[in-house]
């Protein structure tokens, strides 16, 4: 796209579009983005925020996600941004209680798929139908008797 500029004495000047860009200076920092579910009620001017973190401050930017779990539940989170960090994946999953949950399930799984691909024994007991529902047995038993003493610790 081209823009033309008049200078003095009616001289047509092709000016790139894109040469714009590059004319601002270093030192200025523009941000645009939506930061909130909620739009304003009417536009206002705000002075003196000097840093982002002001700015953060001021608007107090949140938004409401919604998760849906294994079981098909809705689950509800608000999220509450205080710095241009909390937009990265790893902040976002340590402010969210939902998202820290998966990833905990994520790496217990990780774990588990490197303990069956690397111990023998356990591939074995796994592969004999027998052994396998005498190891589920006892993890049925042991998940029953964590539950009952966890129970039993809260009284």
């Amino acid at each position: 796209m081209a823009l033309y500029d008049y200078g003095i004495g009616g001289n047509e000047v092709r000016v790139d579009a894109n040469e714009s860009i590059a004319e601002i200076p270093s030192n200025r920092t523009l941000l645009v983005q939506k930061l909130t579910d909620d739009a304003p009620s009417e536009p206002e001017c705000v002075y003196g925020l000097q840093t982002i973190e002001d700015v953060f401050e001021r608007f107090e930017p949140t938004v409401q996600l919604e998760h849906v779990d294994a079981e098909g539940n809705e689950v509800k989170e608000v999220m509450t941004f205080k710095g241009l960090g909390d937009f990265g994946a790893e902040k976002i999953k340590e402010n969210s209680e939902f998202l820290s949950g998966l990833d905990i399930e994520r790496e217990q799984s990780l774990k588990i798929a490197r303990q069956l691909s690397s111990n023998k024994a356990l591939r074995k007991v796994l592969e004999n139908p027998v052994l396998r529902e005498a190891l589920a047995e006892v993890l049925s038993t042991s998940i029953q008797e964590i539950n009952e003493a966890q129970s039993n610790s809260k009284i």
